[in-house]
Parts: structure tokens; sequence; C-alpha cells
């Protein structure tokens, strides 16, 4: 029996909006704000839907010029960074 593929989705505990094609992120809890680049801007509006670390990786490799294997590498550390930080579950 195969295990399904973790998904990942945006927290409900914080807010974010958009400044000049960047995203900026509240952790409510902490108080904490971060700041994301334009594709990590596409990436946080992907994670609005639970998403599999594939889907994540297929949608970056589509809109941006990079390998997919480039793609899946900066994601992975972007979703790691994100779930450190209560961002992403």
């Amino acid at each position: 029996m195969s295990e399904e593929p973790r998904r990942w989705v945006a927290d409900p505990g914080q807010v974010s909006s958009r400044v000049e094609g960047e995203t900026v992120i509240l952790h409510m809890p902490s108080g904490t704000y971060f700041g994301l680049d334009r594709v990590g801007t596409h990436v946080w509006d992907l994670l609005a839907q639970p998403r599999t670390l594939e889907e994540l990786r297929d949608a970056v490799v589509a809109r941006f010029e990079v390998e997919p294997e480039r793609a899946e590498a900066d994601l992975r550390a972007l979703l790691a960074d994100l779930e450190a930080n209560g961002l992403v579950r």
C-alpha cells in the first residue's frame, strides 16, 4: 500500500498582502513579517489550496524558466522555511 504524498497549505494563522509584485506575510501568533519574491509569491498563491511538492514544482516550471530539479530543490528549501516559521502546514 503506497502512502499518499504530503500536501502543503498556507496556515490560517497568518495574513498576507501583495506589494509591488511580491508578498509580505505577517505571522499573527509571533508578529513576525516575511517577504517572498515573485516566484515565492506564485507558490504562496498556489498554497491557498493543499498542493503536493510535485504540483508546486510543475506549476513553477510551467511559469518560470527553471529546470525541474532546480525548482524542486528550491521548493523543498522554501517549504521547509515556511513550515519552520509556522506559515504552512
